[in-house]
């Protein structure tokens, strides 16, 4: 019965010992480690350094340390090392991975059991060896192939997790019949007044009045002033998704709907646009007390048939940004003062300089213009005199240069490239582009230009 057991578990022992791995390797094994390797390793004979193929392949972190280890694997093999495993400072030093960027890695294949770590040594399981150098063959394989044939992988696309939950493009409101009563009391109007303005289709609010005669932005901004009103009337909510406004005022006749939301957006007095949260598309509009106060009105004046909203001005608001040209205006009586002061101290007739010059309440107008070769040259010479005469006369110093020629038909082509021009840089302390100031140089040089043109003696 002894020997029945003993050769019963013999034999369970040779049957399982097919399972067992050891660090003993044969030839063969070797001979194809080698040859999986040598298109990716190389060890140095006199110092056993490891040196990985970075001129061929672009590997990742955990390749590197993968293929470091064996390297460090085959070398003490081949007694060029005492140990096989490496510290995390020799494998950031040899695979140019910063240091603090191996913890993660390491760990990693640590919990895959594709290394593992004694005494603060990194070795690779040497069953895993061939395993390990077939996945980064046949990977690389497979680029090289795609790029021969011409084949782009397609990138994988991050998807960006949320724990938003998307909004619902339609508000759904309960009606607030107890608040409906107090703001249509408080506001002296009635449900008939309010079924005159706006019906209810499927559950969907529908507008009557589109205010067609008017402007598309001003149907646009009226329209959705009247629409956030009327909700507000009806459940008492100041908010709207911007999708559902839109289906409102598309379901009404308000369309196109181009640009609607930059125009809500110059009148944040009556609606404020609000952003979602971080990560979420929908955005909403919010109304005002005062877009409240503008919403009774709107209703008042479609069921009474009156126009109270006057006031409510649907125009592109003007820039705060002030102009950096100074504004060319001078009166009649000021004009001639200065006409008469600047002829007598330059000793000039007003018969001769107005045959020249046609002095106009917003610029001078060069009436003859001066007898040049060259656009370049008139458009300086045009300047100089335009600039003394402004200076003198109009009490202006900056001005713009293209609009100055512009009044005097003259071309203001090429204008920019006169800043280039030695003459004008000695004349102008600024460029064409930007307001024009008379250096003292310019301004003497201007004088005598006048002079000149008008056919008077150069003092």
């Amino acid at each position: 019965m002894n020997e029945d057991r003993n050769n019963t578990s013999t034999k369970k022992k040779e049957i399982l010992s097919e399972l067992l791995v050891s660090e003993e390797h044969s030839l063969e094994d070797m001979k194809e480690i080698v040859a999986l390797a040598k298109d990716h390793i190389e060890i140095e004979k006199e110092t056993g350094k490891i040196r990985l193929s970075w001129n061929k392949y672009s590997y990742t972190t955990n390749e590197k340390i993968v293929l470091y280890l064996i390297g460090k694997f085959i070398a003490k093999e081949l007694e060029l090392n005492e140990v096989s495993g490496s510290t995390s400072r020799e494998i950031s030093a040899d695979t140019d991975v910063v240091q603090t960027s191996l913890s993660g890695p390491l760990g990693n294949l640590i919990d895959d059991n594709r290394i593992y770590k004694e005494e603060n040594l990194y070795s690779i399981k040497y069953y895993r060896i061939k395993e390990e150098l077939k996945e980064i063959k046949e990977k690389y394989l497979q680029k090289i192939s795609d790029r021969k044939e011409g084949v782009i992988s397609p990138k994988k696309k991050r998807v960006r997790k949320s724990n938003i939950k998307t909004e619902k493009n339609e508000i759904i409101c309960s009606s607030d019949k107890e608040h409906e009563s107090k703001i249509l009391k408080n506001n002296n109007l009635t449900k008939d007044k309010l079924e005159k303005v706006s019906t209810d289709y499927n559950g969907d609010l529908i507008l009557l009045e589109t205010f067609g005669k008017e402007g598309l932005r001003v149907q646009q901004i009226k329209g959705t002033i009247l629409a956030l009103t009327l909700m507000h009337i009806k459940t008492g909510t100041w908010e709207m998704n911007s999708s559902y406004l839109r289906k409102i005022l598309e379901k009404s006749g308000i369309r196109p709907l181009t640009s609607l939301s930059t125009n809500i957006k110059r009148f944040p007095k009556y609606v404020v646009h609000r952003k979602g949260p971080i990560g979420s598309r929908a955005t909403k509009y919010q109304l005002t007390t005062n877009g409240l106060v503008m919403g009774i009105k709107l209703i008042k004046d479609i069921t009474d048939e009156t126009n109270t909203c006057t006031e409510f001005e649907i125009k592109n608001p003007k820039s705060s940004r002030p102009s950096r040209f100074e504004e060319i205006h001078i009166n009649n009586e000021t004009l001639a003062k200065n006409l008469k002061g600047f002829l007598q101290t330059n000793k000039m007739e007003e018969n001769k300089l107005r045959m020249k010059f046609e002095f106009l309440p917003d610029g001078i107008k060069i009436l003859d213009l001066p007898e040049e070769n060259t656009r370049r040259s008139i458009q300086i010479k045009s300047l100089l005199m335009i600039a003394t005469l402004l200076k003198k006369i109009y009490e202006t110093e900056k001005f713009s240069a293209k609009e100055a020629l512009k009044k005097s038909r003259i071309p203001t082509d090429r204008l920019d490239l006169l800043s280039a021009n030695k003459e004008y840089g000695k004349c102008f302390n600024s460029s064409p582009g930007f307001p024009v100031r008379l250096s003292y140089y310019g301004e003497k040089k201007g004088l005598e230009l006048v002079k000149e043109y008008c056919g008077g003696s150069v003092d």
